[in-house]
């Protein structure tokens, strides 16, 4: 898989405990070490001997995704605002988040799995999941290259005026990557589901007499991945000599507005924040034809990114409201109802910048309270990827940064599971200078990449 929306997430999933088998017979993961570079440069492998599959879907296997999808992004929210950290500028990315529960998910059995799908909304089978998920990446990983075509033929039939399109600005990378301990046993069908449905092998770690080592190289694979937008993301300690596997999902989505702001149209004005004291930022200042919508609370406006596809869409409270107000509605489909319902209006938007980086956050409380209880527990079922007893999730933390300029959108996020054993005709004044809800939203795919508010773009 600065202010510009670094929108990278990456999951990774501590298993800490036991290795993985199954019916066709049990996988070593080796006796070979990994190596201290093995996050940065691999190193030998163990993996199944199938390719990944190339995925398909009807129509309503695609609906049935984006539903389940929507719904577990939009609970995970309710369930972090209570974090303290989120008083502030906040984002995540519920994508990357469901990508790696997904992997850690298809190892999971009984009411271990049965809590699991339950919690992220699923209501396909397990196998139609898988590839489902497996779509979804492939369908995000084409979206930067039909981006950069646009770009390249809008470029030529206009002359070839100005700077050519930089490819460097078009990227929406998606990949998944596993880590298991040298001795660690790992489950046949496990293998292959990673192989077909993630794309990921085995790495292979010395987490039980280097962990530390190991954890800096995944750290080292982590900044690689998302272009140094996400470092450090697991902490000194979280991964010991308990540690079995580590798996990981990354999402990197750099891409620019396909009608850019003018610099010079950006200007210093009064954001007013959440405690009502006002503080001055600068505000990018454009007039448009795009998506709008709005209700009795609440102006909702979408900006495209090159390629249609990706959209960063803005919900802005009205005065007689409040961004509490909004976020207490998400529950309820407020922010689907207002994308759904949005038509192409004249808008004169006024946006800041903003660049911000979240602290990490706990997400096992959140995760607990959705139903997934069995899993942080020493009674968890994940003999789908091994039959070492017990295996369980003892923590998972995510970290995100994002960033909106005159130029485009950047985001990344990275989480860590750990797993331990033993848009009318008139115009729309749009001035976002009060907290704001964001998403950044797949259009083809009904599926929100990221979410977050601001709360102060100062900050």
């Amino acid at each position: 898989m600065r202010c510009s929306i670094l929108l990278t997430s990456l999951i990774g999933f501590f298993l800490l405990g036991a290795g993985c088998g199954s019916d066709h017979g049990n996988v070593q993961a080796g006796s070979e070490a990994g190596t201290g570079e093995a996050g940065a440069s691999p190193g030998t492998m163990a993996s199944s001997s199938l390719a990944r599959e190339t995925a398909t879907l009807t129509d309503t296997e695609k609906s049935d995704l984006a539903t389940s999808l929507s719904g577990f992004a939009f609970a995970l929210w309710q369930g972090l605002r209570g974090d303290p950290s989120t008083q502030n500028n906040f984002a995540f990315s519920p994508t990357s988040i469901s990508l790696a529960l997904g992997m850690a998910y298809a190892g999971a059995q009984g009411s271990t799995a049965s809590q699991m799908k339950s919690s992220m909304d699923v209501t396909s089978s397990s196998d139609v999941y898988f590839r489902s998920l497996n779509w979804l990446d492939a369908q995000l990983e084409s979206r930067a290259d039909a981006a950069l075509n646009q770009a390249q033929n809008t470029y030529k039939s206009s002359g070839s005026s100005g700077a050519a399109p930089d490819p460097a600005n078009f990227r929406l990378h998606v990949v998944n990557a596993c880590w298991g301990d040298r001795t660690f046993t790992f489950e046949q069908p496990y293998l292959d589901t990673l192989a077909t449905e993630f794309g990921s092998g085995v790495h292979l770690a010395d987490f039980r007499t280097q962990p530390d080592t190991e954890r800096l190289a995944i750290n080292a694979w982590v900044s690689q991945e998302t272009l140094n937008r996400i470092n450090d993301l697991i902490p000194q300690g979280v991964i010991d000599t308990t540690t079995r596997t580590v798996l990981v999902n990354a999402i990197h989505l750099k891409l620019p507005w396909f009608d850019p702001f003018l610099e010079t149209n950006t200007k210093p004005a009064m954001f007013t924040k959440t405690d009502g004291s006002s503080v001055s930022v600068p505000f990018m200042n454009k007039g448009g034809q795009w998506s709008y919508a709005e209700d009795d609370t609440t102006q909702a406006v979408a900006l495209p990114l090159f390629g249609f596809s990706v959209n960063f869409v803005v919900f802005l409270p009205k005065a007689t409201s409040s961004l509490a107000q909004f976020e207490d509605s998400l529950s309820q489909g407020h922010a689907t109802t207002l994308v759904a319902g949005m038509g192409s209006h004249q808008v004169s938007l006024a946006l800041p910048k903003f660049a911000f980086t979240t602290a990490s956050v706990h997400l096992s409380s959140v995760l607990t309270a959705l139903g997934m209880t069995d899993a942080f527990t020493p009674s968890a079922d994940f003999t789908g990827i091994s039959k070492e007893k017990p295996l369980f999730i003892s923590d998972v933390v995510h970290k995100a940064m994002m960033g909106v300029d005159e130029h485009g959108v950047e985001a990344a996020a990275a989480t860590g599971i750990m797993l331990a054993g033993g848009v009318p005709t008139d115009i729309k004044q749009v001035n976002v200078n009060r907290p704001f809800f964001f998403g950044i939203y797949d259009q083809p795919t009904s599926t929100w990449l990221f979410l977050g508010h601001v709360t102060d773009p100062s900050s």
